[in-house]
């Protein structure tokens, strides 16, 4: 027969012992710093879809500027409103432009740059971006890449923007 063994739990003092690693811990006294996702990336990944209107007006000089609006969704900021311009020279059919992307934590523009789009056709038009400016936690925000932007008759549109990340 098995002779029965007593078990008796313990505890032991932990007062005189440090953590291993208190890395992970934050004191009341001084907050975690936030730092900005624009300001760690030199190249802002805004890659993504948005959809929406656009409207046209003629200029006194014979160019042409659209304004759009429109929603959707980009990498580094989740949901975000569109708003912007694009104005085509008709001597050079070079459309130039801005494009705002913003939601609650800040916005990012961008500067574009290439072919005039062609309202009502299935054809996308190209365009080149640079962002040149943050706000918010976006301050900082740098980057350049591709944007295709295709336009209905009706006034609707859809965009997809590429972001060249390395």
């Amino acid at each position: 027969m098995r002779s029965a063994r007593l078990f008796r739990p313990q505890l032991e003092a932990l007062e005189d012992r440090l953590p291993l690693n208190t890395a992970w811990m934050s004191s009341p006294e001084a907050p975690m710093a936030r730092t900005s996702p624009a300001a760690t990336n030199q190249n802002f990944d805004i890659t993504g879809d948005a959809s929406g209107t656009w409207t046209s007006t003629r200029n006194a000089d014979g160019s042409t500027t659209q304004t759009l609006t429109g929603t959707g969704a980009v990498n580094a900021m989740g949901s975000v409103n569109l708003s912007g311009t694009l104005t085509t020279d008709p001597s050079t059919g070079v459309t130039r432009g801005t494009l705002t992307l913003s939601n609650s934590q800040g916005s990012v523009t961008l500067v574009l740059s290439g072919g005039a789009p062609r309202p009502g056709s299935s054809s996308t038009a190209n365009y080149q971006y640079k962002i040149t400016g943050g706000t918010g936690i976006y301050q900082g925000a740098t980057g350049i890449g591709r944007v295709g932007l295709q336009e209905t008759a009706q006034g609707g549109m859809t965009l997809h923007i590429t972001a060249n990340v390395r």
